[in-house]
C-alpha cells in the first residue's frame, strides 16, 4: 500500500511508515491502493459497491474476503531523540578512549626520560676502605652524617691490584656487591647486601650479605642484577641471582657487547699474543661458539652491536720467523725510501708517509692482485705489507664476515652510515684505503696512498704521485678536498650521527690553524663555514666538537663548543686542557699536569685546584682525589659551587656507576 503522508510503497500490514513514521490506517491506504491501481487484488481487499463506490461489508462474503488484522511491526522506528543521544554517547566514550591512550603513551615516554635522566644522575652514595674496614657514605654532599661500616677486608685484595673490584652499584643502587676475603691466587670472595639492611653493626652487616661466589678476581654488574665474573681458574661464570654456571674456560679477558646479550671471550694463554675469540649468550644456559682463532685485537661499540676484531695469518707469522739478513735488509731499504718521516699511527687514526723521490712503486707497477695482499713487482718480487692481519666484522645475531686483509688501522664503525674505513700498508709506506658498506656488503677501494687520515665517518688522504688532498665519507664516494685552505696533517672530527664534519687546516699564523666545518650530505661536504683562523680541535664525544681559538683583542685563549652547527662559548681564557665534561650547568676541565678547573660560566672559574686524578665528572657533579689524598665533591646548589670532604686518606674510593649524555662518568684511575 501508500504511505498517505510521503507517498511511499508500504507492507500492508504497517501501522507505521519505515519512511516518515507516520500512523497507518489501512482502510484509507487499501482505497489509495485501489484508486491508484484501478482494480481488487483477490484476497487482499473488499469486494466494491459499482453503484455507490463504497467497499460492500457484508462479513464473510462469497469471494472469501476477510476483515484485516492490524499486527504491531517488531521493528519500529526509533525516537529520533534516542538516537542523537546515543551518538553523542558514543563519541564521549571515542574521546575518552583516546585521551587514554594518549594518557598511557605519554607515561610511558615519560617514565623512560625518568629513567634515563637517573641513570645520568650521579647517586650521593660512595664506598671506601680504611684501615681494613669498607665504609658506606649515604649521603656523600654531607660532612655531617657517619658512614655505614660494612663489613671488614682483606688486604691482599688491594695487594692484588682488586682496588676497582672492591665494592660495586647495582644500577639503582639498592643492592651494593663488594669483595671482603682473599681466597688465594689473586681473587677474593664476592658478596652482596641490601643497602636498606644496613645497620651501625658491622657483625649484623656481615650476616645480612649474601655471597655470590669464591676465587673471584673480576667482575661486572649486568642491568638486571645478574653478574658476569672471571675466577683464578680462568672460568667464566654467569650469576643469575641464586646460583653460579660457567659458561667458558680458559677466559683470559671478556667484551660484553652494546647490547648487554651477549660476551665475547679471548680464550687461550693469558702469556700469549694471539687468543680464540668466542662468543656466548649471558644466561644462566648459554650456549659458547667458537668465532675465530689467532686473535689479535677485538672492538666494541657503545652506540650499536657491530664488532671488529684482527685475526693473524701465516704469513704474519711467517714474517716473524724470517732470518736476521733477510730482516736487516727490509730496514736498510725501509730507511732509505723514508728517510726524515715522523709518521704515526694508532688503533683510532692512520698516517703513512712516503718520500716523494720514491720511484719504485709506480701505478704501472700495479696490479689487480694488490686486493688480496700478493701483489707482483716488475722485478719478480711480491709486495710485502706491514701487516697481515685479516678484519672480520660481527653482529650479535650475524656471522662474522671477513672485509679485509694487510690491515694495518681501522676507524671505529660508523652506525649512520652502516660502515668502516681501514688501511693496508706496505713496509715501503704506501698505503690503500678500503670502505666495507656493511648494509650492501660492498667494498671501495683507493691505491697508491702516501697518507692517510682515518676519523669517524670521514678520512682524508693523498695520493702518492698528485698534488691536493681527496676525502671519502662513509657510504659516498671519493671527492676532491678543493679548498682555498691547504691541508697539512691536520686533525678532524665527524659527528657520531654521521651530519657534520670538522677539519684543521694549516694557517700561516704560529698561534693555530683555521677550523672549517662541513655538512655531511648525500657522501659530501657542503656548507663549508669558517668556525675560526687562529685554533685548533679538542677532544670531542659523540654530535658534540670542542675547539680553542685564540682571542686577538684579549690575547687568551677561549674553549667553544660546536653541535648541530652551533658554537658557543663555554670557558674564557684557558690553557689547552683537556674537556672532561660540557653541560649547560657545569664545565670540567682537566690537563696533564693535574690542573684542574670548573666553570659554572664562561667568565666565572669557580675551582681551580691541583689534584692528583678525578673519580667522576658529570652534568652537576665533579670528584676528585687532591695533592694531600683527600678525596672531595664539588657540585652544584642552586647556582652556586659547593665543596665537600668525602674521606680523608682512604685506600680506595668506589661510586656508583652512571654516565651522562657525553658518555663520561667513573673516570678509571689509569
Amino acid at each position: 500500500m501508500i504511505c498517505k503522508e510521503c507517498g511511499e510503497e508500504i507492507k500492508i500490514e504497517a501501522r507505521f511508515c519505515p519512511f516518515c513514521g507516520t500512523v497507518q490506517s489501512s482502510m484509507v491506504n487499501n482505497e489509495n491502493n485501489i484508486a491508484r491501481t484501478g482494480n481488487v487484488e483477490k484476497g487482499n481487499a473488499m469486494p466494491i459497491d459499482k453503484e455507490n463506490g463504497v467497499p460492500i461489508d457484508d462479513g464473510e462474503n462469497a469471494r472469501g474476503y476477510k476483515k484485516p488484522v492490524f499486527k504491531t511491526s517488531k521493528t519500529q522506528p526509533e525516537d529520533p531523540v534516542k538516537v542523537k543521544a546515543r551518538t553523542i554517547k558514543q563519541k564521549l566514550i571515542d574521546i575518552v578512549l583516546i585521551f587514554l591512550i594518549i594518557a598511557i603513551a605519554s607515561s610511558m615516554i615519560a617514565f623512560k626520560v625518568i629513567t634515563y635522566r637517573n641513570a645520568q644522575k650521579l647517586c650521593p652514595m660512595a664506598v671506601y676502605v680504611k684501615d681494613g674496614v669498607l665504609y658506606l657514605d649515604t649521603d656523600i654532599k654531607s660532612e655531617d652524617d657517619e658512614p655505614i661500616p660494612v663489613s671488614k677486608t682483606s688486604d691482599k685484595l688491594l695487594e692484588y691490584g682488586l682496588e676497582d673490584e672492591i665494592a660495586a652499584f647495582s644500577k639503582d643502587c639498592k643492592t651494593l656487591y663488594y669483595m671482603d676475603k682473599d681466597t688465594g691466587d689473586g681473587s677474593g670472595r664476592l658478596k652482596k647486601v641490601k643497602i636498606a639492611k644496613l645497620s651501625e653493626d658491622i657483625d649484623e652487616n656481615s650476616d645480612k650479605a649474601e655471597k655470590v661466589a669464591d676465587f673471584v678476581t673480576s667482575y661486572q654488574l649486568l642491568d638486571d642484577g645478574d653478574v658476569l665474573y672471571l675466577t683464578n681458574e680462568m672460568e667464566a661464570c654467569y650469576y643469575d641471582g641464586k646460583k653460579s654456571s660457567v659458561i667458558a674456560e680458559d677466559v683470559v679477558q671478556y667484551y660484553i657487547s652494546s647490547s648487554g646479550n651477549y660476551v665475547y671471550l679471548f680464550e687461550g694463554d693469558k702469556d700469549a699474543e694471539t687468543f680464540e675469540l668466542c662468543k656466548a649468550g649471558l644466561n644462566s644456559k648459554a650456549q659458547e661458539v667458537s668465532l675465530a682463532e689467532n686473535v689479535l685485537k677485538i672492538r666494541l661499540h657503545e652506540d650499536n652491536d657491530a664488532v671488529l676484531y684482527e685475526v693473524a695469518t701465516d704469513n704474519s707469522q711467517a714474517g716473524e720467523s724470517s732470518d736476521e739478513s733477510e730482516a736487516e735488509s727490509k730496514d736498510k731499504s725501509k730507511d732509505e725510501t723514508n728517510e726524515g718521516d715522523t709518521g704515526s699511527e694508532d688503533f683510532d687514526e692512520a698516517e703513512s708517509d712516503v718520500n716523494d723521490s720514491d720511484e719504485e712503486t709506480s701505478d704501472e707497477k700495479k696490479s689487480d692482485e694488490e686486493k688480496s695482499g700478493s701483489e707482483t713487482s716488475e722485478a719478480g718480487s711480491s709486495l710485502e705489507y706491514k701487516d697481515y692481519n685479516e678484519l672480520y666484522l660481527a653482529f650479535d645475531n650475524k656471522d662474522p664476515v671477513k672485509i679485509g686483509e694487510n690491515v694495518s688501522s681501522i676507524s671505529d664503525y660508523s652506525q649512520s652510515a652502516g660502515g668502516v674505513f681501514f688501511t693496508s700498508e706496505t713496509v715501503d709506506k704506501i698505503s690503500t684505503l678500503y670502505y666495507y658498506d656493511a648494509k650492501n656488503e660492498t667494498t671501495r677501494q683507493v691505491d697508491n696512498l702516501s697518507t692517510v687520515y682515518l676519523g669517524d665517518g670521514i678520512s682524508i688522504y693523498h695520493k702518492e704521485d698528485e698534488r691536493g688532498w681527496y676525502y671519502m665519507l662513509s657510504g659516498g664516494d671519493e671527492k676532491a678536498l678543493d679548498l682555498d685552505h691547504e691541508y697539512d696533517q691536520g686533525l678532524m672530527w665527524g659527528s657520531r650521527d654521521g651530519r657534520y664534519v670538522m677539519v684543521e687546516f694549516m694557517a700561516e699564523g704560529d698561534v693555530g690553524n683555521t677550523i672549517i666545518s662541513f655538512r655531511s650530505t648525500d657522501g659530501s661536504l657542503s656548507s663549508q663555514k669558517v668556525i675560526t683562523e687562529e685554533g685548533e680541535l679538542g677532544h670531542s664525544y659523540g654530535t658534540t666538537a670542542y675547539y680553542y681559538a685564540f682571542d686577538e683583542e684579549e690575547e687568551e685563549l677561549d674553549l667553544y663548543s660546536f653541535r648541530n652547527d652551533r658554537t658557543k662559548l663555554i670557558a674564557r681564557d684557558v690553557t689547552e686542557e683537556v674537556v672532561i665534561f660540557y653541560s649547560d650547568e657545569i664545565v670540567v676541565l682537566y690537563d696533564n699536569n693535574g690542573n684542574l678547573s670548573v666553570y659554572t660560566d664562561a667568565d666565572d672559574k669557580e675551582l681551580d685546584a691541583h689534584i692528583q686524578r678525578i673519580l667522576y665528572a658529570g652534568k652537576n657533579a665533579v670528584i676528585y682525589k687532591d695533592s694531600d689524598g683527600s678525596y672531595y665533591i664539588s657540585y652544584l646548589s642552586g647556582r652556586e659551587l659547593e665543596t665537600s670532604l668525602i674521606t680523608d686518606e682512604a685506600d680506595v674510593v668506589i661510586l656508583p656507576e652512571v654516565t651522562d649524555e657525553m658518555g663520561m662518568g667513573i673516570i678509571s684511575e689509569n
